[in-house]
């Protein structure tokens, strides 16, 4: 039991860490806010486009990383597989 306990401190630890480091590599980004980021981009219809088509891909690829990150800190989470179908049925 106190090993596996060191085990999952271990891995929250890192999950932490790694949490904290995407929050600093996110940082520059948070300094002009969404619209005004599109009304610089005005001259370029093509990066403009580029970021529109970008950012929903971005936001559905971290909440998937993170929840099977999330999903292999317990083991009282279903197994992974097993959540497809459910993640699938919340998109359509």
């Amino acid at each position: 039991m106190t090993s596996h306990t060191a085990v999952l401190k271990t891995k929250l630890a890192s999950l932490s860490l790694s949490l904290a480091e995407f929050e600093d590599a996110l940082e520059p980004l948070f300094l002009k806010s969404f619209p005004e980021t599109l009304l610089a981009l005005d001259d370029n219809p093509i990066q403009k486009a580029k970021l529109t088509t970008l950012i929903p891909y971005l936001v559905y690829d971290l909440i998937f990383s993170l929840f099977s990150r999330s999903a292999e800190l317990t083991e009282s989470v279903e197994s992974f597989s097993c959540s497809i179908p459910k993640i699938k049925g919340h998109r359509s």
